[in-house]
């Protein structure tokens, strides 16, 4: 099995797990064989891969509106006290006093290093509508997985959405600086794709190679964990329409909280098209190890993400073996 872990991240790596490979899957909703269905996928065929390369003119591009973040409306405070579902914190990631400056109003990211190669924009239609969504290249098997919300993935009980790319780097001054990279096969919970549960409102993408080349060797990567506490120091990242036109990334930074009893929050502005933006612990200013993604919010100065649980790494370990 193939890995590319970066050098000088902290000892997370050796928390990682990795499962087995699993068969590709179909075009139709699927999960593994004799067991209830845990993921919902659907393919991108060369020829619609092509298409998608055509279909996103300069136009087109401009055009675009930022993915708006699902508002969950709850009768309690979004910061829940913690429940039992959230898993004991692993060592090399347990939850206490935050090295990170809190930074909850949203900022451009301008530090030197290599931070933005592997956070990107994303471009899709859903429907009749052109839109954009925020990711980021993740470690894989494969060496060829992005990590976004399932809302930029797919409609609850809908279609998947078409004429999906990845480009890595998006800044004002060049739409993609480091290539545009289609959906070969796009996958999100069967909580998300089929129901619209925010628990699972996660999506896994594998890309495909350009010019020979797979993304994490062409970009580089971050690490991906599961199960992580609340109350550990994060830097969420994305590409806020309403900031920058959606051009340019930005981030916030601080501790996370419990949020709704089993999703994880953080202080941020950042709002529409910030959605599938990670929050990346453990960061080192270049890399970091993606615990979540932007998912919804109240109407308030808070982004709320999925807890990465069992049946959102099987959604990860499914992209790393299609």
């Amino acid at each position: 099995m193939r890995s590319r872990l970066l050098p000088k991240l902290s000892a997370i790596a050796a928390a990682l797990l990795f499962a087995g490979m699993i068969a590709p899957t179909s075009m139709t909703p699927t999960g593994p064989s004799g067991n209830t269905t845990k993921w919902t996928t659907q393919a991108q065929s060369s020829s619609e891969q092509r298409e998608t390369l055509r279909y996103w003119t300069p136009q087109n591009m401009a055009a675009v509106r930022p993915m708006p973040i699902t508002v969950q409306e709850t009768t309690a405070s979004p910061r829940s006290a913690p429940s039992n579902y959230l898993a004991s914190p692993p060592r090399e990631m347990a939850a206490g006093p935050s090295m990170v400056a809190a930074r909850p109003v949203a900022s451009k990211w301008t530090a030197p290093g290599a931070l933005p190669n592997t956070v990107g924009r994303i471009y899709f239609s859903s429907g009749r509508s052109d839109m954009s969504c925020s990711g980021s290249v993740v470690n894989s098997p494969n060496g060829g997985v992005i990590s976004t919300a399932g809302h930029c993935c797919k409609e609850p009980g809908g279609a998947f959405h078409t004429h999906w790319e990845f480009l890595p780097g998006h800044n004002s001054a060049s739409e993609a600086p480091l290539g545009r990279w289609p959906a070969r096969q796009l996958f999100t919970t069967t909580g998300w794709g089929l129901r619209g549960d925010h628990r699972g409102d996660a999506c896994f993408v594998a890309v495909g190679t350009r010019n020979g080349q797979h993304i994490a060797d062409a970009v580089g990567a971050n690490l991906v964990s599961f199960n992580a506490p609340a109350g550990i120091p994060v830097h969420a990242f994305g590409y806020p329409g309403k900031l920058g036109d959606g051009q340019t990334l930005y981030y916030c930074s601080g501790a996370t909280w419990t949020a709704e009893r089993t999703n994880v929050g953080i202080d941020c502005t950042m709002k529409n098209g910030s959605s599938g933006g990670p929050y990346l612990a453990d960061f080192d200013g270049n890399h970091g190890t993606v615990v979540s993604v932007v998912s919804h919010g109240p109407n308030g100065p808070e982004e709320i993400g999925p807890r990465f649980d069992a049946s959102i790494k099987a959604v990860y370990d499914a992209a790393g073996a299609a």
